[in-house]
């Protein structure tokens, strides 16, 4: 199977489902995941919060699960793409 797409409610419960769908990726043979920014349209959560927590926590399970070569992240505005190019750019930085 090549990728599989992910979707859970909530930041806090979203890194755990994070961290499980990459270890079930990996475990099932697929090289991608897919994940959209859960809780920061309607239910407000602030988007550069969300883009640090989820680019962090998909670095260390990917680091943990290398058979999974790429994870994306399904964003639904130019802004939320910003956020999250820059906390990724922070994250590079960091490493």
């Amino acid at each position: 199977m090549d990728g599989v797409s992910v979707a859970a409610v909530g930041v806090s419960r979203t890194v755990l489902h994070r961290d499980r769908a990459i270890q079930l990726a990996a475990q099932n043979g697929c090289r991608r995941v897919a994940f959209p920014a859960i809780s920061t349209g309607v239910y407000s959560y602030p988007v550069e919060r969300a883009a640090r927590i989820a680019i962090a926590s998909t670095s260390a399970a990917l680091a943990e699960h290398p058979s999974v070569e790429e994870a994306r992240f399904w964003l639904f505005s130019e802004r939320a793409h910003g956020v999250f190019a820059a906390a990724l750019a922070e994250h590079e930085r960091a490493a």
